[in-house]
């Protein structure tokens, strides 16, 4: 960085070299006209221009501030950009998840039936809304909700809609529920090392999202 400030310099610094070595002064001849001539600075060295070397440091500070304030908010926004949304991997691996474990799901449930704690309600399989792999595919949260004619039932209020997902998520997580969906999602994936499935409740935002979708069908 301070040899690119150097090259830019150069030129404005070997001016100022030869402003200081010879000194221009205007006069008035005989005559009454101006002319104007050099006069050697070996008896009248003025010594160096105290206010050009202020600006030319000053104008180093400054290119090499703002050289490192470009250098550093380049870095941040590439590391940035790698951030932004999913790869292509971790999107292949969620709709390849998403569509696995739904149809694992319906098959645990027409074969398990009450056996497969959290993974059905009232014989209806739960639904899975969403999938989100973590940048090294090691990790799938899988989104679910209750069934949809349990969402759209009117006599399921608030209340008893979250005490519905507490108790299958406590069947999930405690009841082996999660863990057998796991072991049939890895049973179909086993060409290769996928993702540890973890199951979560779905968000508000999620479930709304979903009905609105699904009335509009």
């Amino acid at each position: 960085m301070n040899q690119a400030v150097s090259r830019i310099l150069s030129p404005v610094i070997r001016k100022s070299h030869r402003f200081q070595t010879s000194n221009y002064r205007r006069t008035l001849s005989p005559s009454g006209c101006s002319r104007c001539f050099s006069v050697s600075t070996k008896d009248d060295d003025l010594g160096p221009n105290p206010g050009l070397e202020s600006v030319i440091s000053q104008g180093i500070r400054s290119l090499e501030e703002t050289a490192m304030q470009i250098e550093k908010n380049t870095r941040k926004k590439l590391h940035d950009s790698k951030k932004d949304g999913p790869t292509p991997r971790q999107e292949a691996e969620r709709h390849r998840i998403m569509e696995i474990a739904t149809d694992c799901l319906e098959d645990i449930c027409m074969r398990e039936g009450a056996k497969a704690k959290g993974l059905n309600l009232r014989g209806e399989p739960i639904v899975i809304l969403d999938v989100e792999v973590n940048r090294d595919a090691k990790l799938a949260k899988v989104f679910w909700t209750l069934p949809y004619v349990v969402l759209l039932d009117q006599r399921v209020n608030q209340r008893l809609y979250q005490e519905l997902v507490r108790t299958l998520d406590n069947d999930i997580v405690n009841g082996g529920g999660g863990k057998l969906l796991s072991r049939h999602v890895n049973a179909r994936l086993r060409s290769y090392y996928p993702p540890r499935i973890k199951l979560l409740p779905a968000t508000d935002y999620m479930v709304r999202q979903a009905i609105e979708e699904y009335l509009e069908e």
